[in-house]
């Protein structure tokens, strides 16, 4: 009997934590689909980033990830990150990506490229942002191959860090410097 209330208080404190999780600041319940005319930018970290990303800017003004922000669907021209090198060594480029979902047979995703490419100093912020690319035209090369893409949602990623020593930080792995006799790189 003991076991069975016991059971069912630790049943009731889940679901309240759940159900607290899900409530926002004012009490209305968080989605993770942004309303109409709203956007949002989700990051996905990898283990061991080289860097931090400390902002996030669309036109200039400051959005946080994973909440909605007001905007059309050309918000991608004007994203920009702020990212510290927290790596200890210079890096001497980066590679991040936005991603969106295409609709289509093949459950593809569009991704734009963020890359900044010069010396980073250690403990450092540079502005990494992509380059201009038209929402329109991107959905009309879209419609041409059968599908179409949501630009509200974006997906943030670090993909590559690359530094000065030779070694590059892939999607959560660090490997060295290439060997002279191989070219293979050894995980650090």
């Amino acid at each position: 009997m003991k076991r069975i209330r016991y059971i069912a208080t630790a049943f009731v404190v889940v679901s309240l934590f759940v159900l607290l999780a899900r409530l926002g600041t004012n009490g209305q319940a968080q989605s993770a689909t942004p309303a109409a005319g709203a956007n949002v930018i989700v990051r996905v970290p990898s283990p061991k980033e080289p860097v931090e990303i400390t902002k996030l800017l669309v036109t200039g003004n400051q959005v946080i990830s994973n909440i909605p922000f007001v905007g059309d669907e050309n918000w991608v021209n004007a994203l920009s990150c702020e990212v510290k090198n927290t790596s200890g060594k210079t890096i001497t480029e980066l590679r991040m990506s936005v991603s969106f979902e295409a609709n289509s047979d093949k459950h593809r995703r569009i991704h734009i490229p963020l890359i900044y490419s010069a010396a980073v100093q250690p403990n450092r912020s540079v502005q990494v942002s992509a380059p201009t690319a038209s929402v329109a035209s991107l959905r009309d090369l879209l419609a041409k191959q059968g599908a179409a893409a949501n630009f509200r949602k974006g997906e943030l990623r670090l993909q590559i860090a690359k530094f000065e020593d030779g070694s590059i930080w892939v999607k959560g792995v660090t490997l060295g410097s290439p060997d002279p006799r191989t070219g293979r790189r050894k995980r650090m």
